[in-house]
């Protein structure tokens, strides 16, 4: 008899655990019970086809859908629901990808510490982060039960060791993200640089606006900015845009459908940030093959490669993204389409699916032997 996962996924790191390949190489070995908690409101994937994977054998899906906002108590009452549910489902592993919050580390400190491995996408809880003392302590309690700790980048795992010196962790890789195929050709008239997610602080989009307006106004056309995704204070970035003519923008959550186009069509993945653990959008370009342009910040130098699958610019300095952006647009198609051949070659040695299974069913395997 196969032993059993039970597998707690939080809405916001569905597009993390989501992958039928891997997921069919792991049942292979181990039953999974996945559990997945979608909020109240602005779920990324509460209307997701989940289908494909329902179909597997050995999976049972779950979907958990709270009645109450995180600030309200009553919300407790579904995660001691899930405690009775994980408990009578009688897993030898149990794995959470969620962040910490303190319904969370209620729920992990009613559980058997043996059985638990916890993920966490950040080394140690950076300046972006509001209420960073509170973050600070429920991380140490919550890290201080469970057997093993997985992180998703080489860089904040190395973080992670400086603060938490005794603790064994695994770091794999976020696998490529896909949300289906599309035949689409890149749009001839112009070069796109594109910019997805979720836009804040931390990403650094006004560094990206005052470079295209610079290099506008030193006579460089060709080219577009697509902006898509939400913003809470998109007044801020409208102000910075000199030039309207040359920004295509979409301000509002992006359906995943609508994602295999948007980024078929453009001609590079543009992420400014100031501050990164790892990202998402970073593997969607991956999967479909289209180059990216990050700051040199370690968490995208960990994976981009210049002149292989994309290009680094000095993180914060405006001059040094110019310099790429023109680059870029002065390229020749040929030299482009070698670029795109250099991606894929990579992207396939790198990242696939059977090469990070064997990374979680290692980790898996070693928990049992404890």
């Amino acid at each position: 008899m196969k032993k059993k996962i039970c597998w707690v996924t939080s809405d916001c790191f569905v597009d993390v655990d989501f992958n039928i390949e891997i997921l069919s190489f792991i049942l292979e070995i181990y039953d999974i019970d996945w559990y997945i908690l979608f909020p109240v409101e602005k779920s990324k994937f509460i209307n997701f086809d989940f289908s494909e994977i329902q179909n597997l054998e050995g999976i049972r899906i779950f979907k958990i859908i709270s009645t109450y906002k995180s600030g309200d108590l009553r919300r407790l009452t579904m995660y001691i629901q899930l405690y009775k549910d994980i408990k009578n489902s009688t897993p030898d592993i149990i794995y959470i990808n969620s962040p910490v919050s303190p319904y969370i580390l209620l729920l992990v400190y009613m559980l058997e510490k043996r059985k638990i491995i916890l993920t966490t996408h950040e080394g140690f809880i950076h300046s972006g982060f509001n209420n960073q003392k509170i973050r600070r302590i429920m991380r140490s309690m919550i890290f201080n039960h469970a057997s093993f700790i997985n992180l998703f980048s080489i860089s904040q795992s190395k973080i992670f060791l400086e603060h938490n010196k005794s603790k064994t962790i695994y770091t794999i890789p976020l696998c490529l993200k896909s949300f289906g195929s599309v035949d689409l050709e890149k749009r001839n008239d112009t070069i796109v640089f594109l910019i997805f997610g979720n836009i804040c602080y931390e990403k650094n989009i006004e560094l990206l606006i005052k470079a295209a307006c610079n290099i506008y106004e030193k006579g460089i056309r060709g080219f577009k900015i697509s902006i898509n995704g939400m913003c809470d204070n998109w007044d801020y970035y409208l102000k910075e845009i000199k030039y309207p003519q040359i920004f295509e923008n979409d301000i509002r959550l992006i359906d995943n459908k609508e994602i295999p186009k948007l980024f078929s069509e453009c001609h590079y993945l543009v992420q400014p940030y100031r501050i990164v653990s790892q990202s998402g959008p970073l593997k969607i370009a991956f999967n479909y093959n289209l180059p990216v342009i990050c700051s040199n910040l370690p968490g995208f130098s960990d994976e981009v490669i210049s002149n292989v699958n994309g290009f680094l610019f000095e993180s914060c300095n405006v001059n040094s993204l110019e310099d790429v952006l023109i680059e870029c647009i002065k390229k020749n198609p040929l030299d482009y389409i070698q670029l795109i051949e250099k991606m894929k070659i990579y992207t396939k040695k790198k990242y696939s699916n059977f090469s990070l299974s064997q990374m979680y069913l290692n980790m898996f395997n070693d928990l049992l032997k404890l």
